[in-house]
């Protein structure tokens, strides 16, 4: 199971992009939120002042994980390093890596402010956001946890000697976050909602409970994970009551625990799918059987939905079999400068700096389609990096690069649908380069005349 993080609201969406990302920055750590403040020292002083605000914060004690704030290290800047630069483009500069272990991926709060006075509400709503996020994602997280892990955390907060006391402490810390106008965000969906109305009902229940029946309740949690492992229909829905009760039962102390716990081997388990996810796309690459190549537009192309203001096309071909690629317009423009950059450098795991590549853009944008015209294609490529430019009423955001990254795997995706390989080696994005061997991309001359930089 994997949370549903679309229905989390983001109370830092006026200013703020949530951006996944195939691989973490490691220099980025969790549940900080870096700003660039390009070494001026008011922006330096304001970063410092914020850091000790959220240090003295009580009402922060008993969150998932300590959010901090610190300045953005010059190395990673964009423009400096790639993965940096693809997810924030050039006006953002505010960056939270968010680890959601449900689904063990990175994901990344991207922001732009130009108000210095700004910036600790807006730090502050990205860790609401950060927490909020984490918070709905743990139910479904809990059950893909080694069940040794999972017995050996939960012994420990059972024995661990917590008073009653020390509970209506935290409980009543919990309420007045809730009804503090700075933190009244605190309000995510009901994640147990998934599991159904029984099991909402009995997580409602257990609420009342006393607190010597809530730790003894989690005591429970391995075996009702078990239960919702099992293949048998009516053993699953016992599991996911028992789940419910149990995980209702957690105190915020003890989910602090847990999620410790969590993050340490979900980590550990991501970096290995990472690795093994590299080693596949690798071995995928030189092994495929199928080819990228583009073709002069023919009416005959219809049959496959690509009109004709498309003056080259481009397919996945194995043989003389075409699978048509189709994207918006810049994503297949940003996908074939990707190409270029492998099949006229054939380096490895170089993704291409769309920012410092305005004339390719350009170039690329003309050879594809009919339409080209100067002013609309320098329109269409500054857009990538910078929203709503033009009216002073809404906040500038990061530009449409990241949407054009999943506009691409979006379309990957449809393409292999029905082929029999995985689209992952086809695959570039900010932080994923083509895994293809060279001798897999078939480019016109006209192309490979393009120069990336």
């Amino acid at each position: 199971m994997i949370a549903d993080i679309s229905q989390v609201k983001l109370h830092s969406e006026f200013f703020a992009e949530l951006v996944k990302a195939y691989s973490p920055i490691k220099e980025l750590k969790d549940g900080v939120v870096y700003v660039k403040t390009n070494n001026e020292s008011n922006w330096n002083a304001a970063v410092c002042k914020v850091k000790d605000s959220f240090a003295n914060c009580s009402m922060r004690s008993s969150w998932l994980i300590k959010y901090d704030i610190d300045v953005l290290s010059e190395e990673l800047y964009p423009n400096k390093e790639p993965a940096t630069s693809n997810l924030m483009g050039t006006d953002s500069n505010m960056i939270m890596p968010i680890f959601l272990p449900d689904r063990m991926e990175q994901y990344y709060l991207v922001g732009s402010i130009t108000d210095i006075e700004h910036l600790e509400p807006a730090a502050s709503f990205m860790s609401i956001d950060a927490q909020n996020l984490i918070e709905t994602c743990i139910p479904y997280a809990l059950p893909a946890m080694e069940e040794s892990n999972l017995q050996s955390v939960l012994k420990g907060i059972y024995d661990e000697k917590i008073t009653d006391e020390w509970a209506d402490e935290v409980k009543k810390l919990n309420e007045s976050m809730r009804f503090c106008p700075v933190f009244r965000g605190f309000a995510v969906p009901n994640s147990l909602a998934v599991l159904g109305e029984d099991a909402v009902k009995a997580a409602d229940e257990i609420k009342k409970a006393s607190y010597e029946k809530k730790r003894k309740l989690i005591m429970n949690l391995p075996s009702a994970r078990r239960k919702l492992r099992s293949e048998d229909s009516k053993i699953q829905e016992e599991g996911k009551v028992e789940y419910a009760r149990a995980f209702s039962a957690l105190s915020e102390h003890e989910k602090v625990l847990l999620f410790k716990a969590l993050l340490e081997e979900s980590k550990a388990k991501s970096f290995n799918k990472i690795l093994a996810n590299i080693a596949d796309r690798e071995t995928l690459g030189k092994q495929t059987k199928y080819r990228i190549v583009f073709k002069p537009y023919d009416v005959k192309f219809k049959e496959f939905g690509l009109d004709d203001n498309c003056k080259n096309c481009m397919f996945v071909a194995e043989g003389k079999d075409l699978y048509p690629i189709k994207m918006n317009k810049s994503s297949l423009v940003i996908y074939t400068m990707s190409l270029i950059e492998k099949v006229t450098k054939n380096k490895k795991n170089l993704i291409v700096n769309v920012k410092a590549n305005n004339k390719a853009f350009n170039e690329v944008y003309k050879f594809l389609f009919h339409d080209f015209n100067k002013e609309a294609t320098q329109k269409r490529y500054d857009e990538l990096f910078k929203r709503n430019k033009d009216n002073p009423n809404v906040p500038i955001r990061t530009g449409r690069l990241p949407e054009s990254y999943n506009d691409i795997e979006a379309s990957l995706q449809n393409t292999f649908r029905n082929l029999d390989e995985d689209y992952s080696p086809f695959l570039v994005n900010a932080t994923t380069p083509l895994a293809i061997n060279a001798e897999k991309i078939i480019l016109p001359p006209e192309l490979q005349a393009v120069k990336i930089h």
